[in-house]
């Protein structure tokens, strides 16, 4: 009898110790503290504010030192009919999944949710335990107001929900934020899938793809790149979404260790500029999925510096744009489409850099920077008739009249069939030596038939 009334109460005890935790929002001024014994290491459910529940409820992580931060198992939502209104984070909080008896690490439910993160603050995702299996997020309406130099971080795998998630954008608090799949440094590699209707970067907010990790962005996920944002991928994308473009208005950069596998468009908008770092191993870093996947030029930038960096098979320009392709390298282009009224600026920087442009479609307006003889080749000449193309070596520009499509020989004919090149143009001392000559053979006639 006694031994079973002791595993009663142990039994008790382990269920108490592994209950999740409710705590009522507070006003702001205070908010509910997470910090609170009683709730660190627990999964966590906030509720509204037990006066006034139709308000914003808020809670906040460990307001006594920024270097610190609190850790819950999981946070989860319980509205009631009245509310709140929204629910208000702040401060540094980790989830770790380790030991957690919730179904996910972090749900809010629909609501809208604003989370104030402090200058070189965070709010961390991980599961230090020993389950593989990916942790779930579920946002409803998700906004990062913050300090700069802060991280909302993805330390473990995780499938990821959810109506809409800002980043950057917050009235007045819109320093530097990094969304960080995987650090890297300390040896946390994630693979994250993310299925949230609308993920928007703006202002100097980022996302960054570690390398050892990798992001699945999923059919009806839209992300967004504008004003100052930047994405930095040294791991792996993989954009899922065959109904919407992977839009780029800002600056995106795919390090040497870094892949981009495409199911759709990657379109580079104007103000947009995407970067290719040279890699030694001589691997593409844009490939396509599907038949679908591209990359399309709308007035933005495309910069490569390593060698035939892509493995599609179309670059698109889209109508009415004028945009560049940037080489520091050689590369091997299968077709590049001209859509109606639109111009390509092909820019050659160093001495590697050459192009094959292995077919060109619709009206060709193509203008060449740092052009040089045997630099620009191509596989057909069925586009030169109609095509509007000038160069410029850095001193001199040339016209169509200047420049012809000569047909390859000998080893040439590995770079392509035809190679762009200026047409032989006399120098003034041949066209004097010419005219002497002329001169000379005229005067020998006349005193021949004087005589």
């Amino acid at each position: 009898m006694k031994k079973n009334l002791l595993f009663a109460l142990s039994s008790l005890c382990a269920l108490a110790a592994s209950a999740a935790v409710e705590v009522a929002g507070g006003s702001g001024s205070p908010a509910a503290n997470l910090n609170d014994e009683q709730y660190r290491n627990q999964d966590v459910i906030l509720l509204p504010r037990t006066e006034s529940p139709a308000q914003a409820a808020w809670f906040s992580g460990n307001a006594e030192s920024t270097a610190t931060g609190t850790t819950l198992k999981s946070m989860t939502v319980k509205p009631s009919e009245e509310g709140p209104s929204e629910w208000v984070l702040s401060r540094n909080i980790t989830l770790d999944a380790n030991g957690s008896e919730s179904d996910y690490i972090l749900d809010m439910g629909t609501k809208k949710t604003t989370y104030w993160l402090p200058t070189f603050g965070w709010f961390t995702i991980d599961n230090t335990g020993a389950s593989t299996s990916p942790v779930k997020v579920r946002f409803g309406d998700f906004l990062f107001q913050n300090g700069s130099d802060s991280y909302f971080n993805f330390y473990t795998d995780a499938e990821v929900s959810g109506t809409s998630l800002s980043l950057g954008l917050g009235n007045g608090h819109e320093g530097k934020l990094t969304m960080r799949i995987g650090n890297s440094e300390l040896g946390k590699n994630a693979n994250v899938v993310f299925n949230v209707g609308t993920t928007s970067f703006q202002k100097e907010a980022s996302l960054n793809i570690q390398r050892g990790s990798s992001l699945t962005i999923a059919q009806g996920a839209k992300f967004t790149f504008t004003g100052s944002s930047t994405f930095d991928v040294f791991g792996t994308l993989k954009y899922e979404n065959t109904s919407a473009f992977l839009e780029i208005a800002s600056n995106m950069t795919i390090a040497n260790t870094g892949n981009v596998v495409l199911s759709n468009a990657l379109s580079i908008a104007k103000g947009g500029t995407v970067t290719i770092d040279a890699r030694s191993d001589g691997s593409a870093a844009i490939s396509m999925a599907t038949g679908n996947g591209r990359v399309i030029l709308n007035g933005g930038r495309l910069k490569i510096a390593s060698k035939n960096a892509l493995a599609l098979d179309i670059i698109g320009l889209y109508a009415g744009s004028s945009s560049t392709l940037e080489l520091s390298a050689r590369n091997e282009i299968n077709n590049v489409y001209f859509n109606p009224n639109t111009k390509l600026a092909l820019v050659l920087t160093g001495a590697d850099a050459s192009a094959l442009f292995k077919s060109l479609g619709g009206t060709v307006d193509l203008t060449i920077e740092g052009f040089a003889n045997e630099k620009v080749f191509f596989g057909d000449n069925g586009w030169w008739d109609s095509a509007k193309i000038t160069a410029t070596d850095g001193s001199k520009t040339y016209t169509k009249e200047q420049l012809e499509l000569v047909a390859t020989t000998g080893e040439m004919t590995a770079q392509g069939k035809y190679v762009l090149s200026l047409i032989a143009v006399p120098e003034p001392s041949t066209y004097a030596a010419i005219f002497g000559a002329i001169a000379i053979a005229f005067a020998l006639k006349r005193r021949c038939s004087g005589k």
